[in-house]
């Protein structure tokens, strides 16, 4: 049922289940100076803590490539030159 794909919880909880997401820091940075979340909902939430995994083993740098390729790919038709390292990782991806 509904309960199999959304599961509600505290942020703390949250963070316990994904730590390497910092999902309660990132709330917190986003929202509003005054806005208090007491809960939240995750929808399939096993899929978190796997990404909270991959997260914590993957090298600092190789996140940073990521993060790095995703930003340009955002702001590609916005921009004239393609940094090389922006061009090797669209040949890798």
């Amino acid at each position: 049922m509904i309960q199999d794909f959304y599961h509600s919880t505290t942020v703390e909880k949250a963070d316990q289940m994904a730590p390497a997401l910092t999902l309660g820091k990132v709330i917190k940075r986003l929202a509003p100076a005054d806005y208090r979340l007491e809960r939240m909902i995750f929808q399939f939430p096993s899929a978190y803590s796997k990404l909270s995994a991959v997260i914590a083993e993957t090298p600092k740098s190789t996140l940073q490539a990521v993060m790095l390729l995703l930003a340009w790919k955002s702001y590609e038709e916005f921009l004239t030159v393609t940094p090389p390292l922006v061009r090797l990782l669209s040949r890798l991806c």
